[in-house]
């Protein structure tokens, strides 16, 4: 299997083979975790692969809420690398009684299409903000209260960035982690929500 080197050939290959795309011992370790233990596991991922195969899968047990915090990085629009799984998240956030997506998207420039899209698609359950920030702040995703993906510190992101610049912790089934980051988001999405 080729070694992918930039985030748009991470993209593109994701795109077209999915999970398939992912080396098979990273996917077995994952399916244990996933399917069999449910236990509160850290999985690390260090390459950008990694992440948007660990993101799909939290995507895939979504059902009530989804919190994002990502950084906006033209070029490099990651969830519409992972569409199918996220709109069928929406479809079940959808049908949930005060369910939604929200994200807060940090950057300079424009919210990705994708999310624009998805804002239209289903304007009862997404909603999202854009921010600046005076320095680099850590990227996280919370689904459900309880699979929480918390990313390193790193730089401005574009096509040619080296995948293997993106680290992150991944806890697919952790509530007490992911409700100290809902809260953070939470601290964070009122205050920007006021001063709109």
């Amino acid at each position: 299997m080729k070694t992918m080197t930039t985030i748009q050939e991470v993209l593109d290959d994701y795109k077209a083979q999915r999970a398939e795309s992912i080396g098979k011992d990273y996917r077995d370790i994952v399916d244990i975790i996933h399917n069999e233990s449910r236990l509160d596991i850290e999985i690390p991922n260090s390459d950008y692969s990694h992440a948007l195969y660990l993101t799909d899968l939290m995507f895939q047990d979504t059902s009530k809420n989804i919190r994002m915090l990502n950084g906006i990085s033209e070029g490099c629009d990651w969830l519409e690398a992972l569409r199918d799984n996220l709109v069928a998240a929406l479809k079940r956030i959808e049908r949930k009684h005060g369910g939604f997506l929200k994200a807060i998207l940090v950057g300079k420039g424009a919210a990705p299409d994708s999310i624009v899209k998805l804002r239209k698609e289903f304007k009862d359950t997404v909603q999202f903000v854009t921010a600046t920030s005076p320095k680099p702040i850590k990227h996280f995703i919370i689904c459900d209260d309880c699979m929480l993906r918390s990313e390193e510190l790193h730089g401005p992101i574009t096509p040619d960035t080296a995948s293997d610049n993106i680290h992150a912790s991944v806890y697919l089934n952790s509530p007490p982690r992911a409700k100290e980051k809902a809260e953070e988001f939470d601290m964070i999405w009122d205050y920007l929500s006021q001063h709109d």
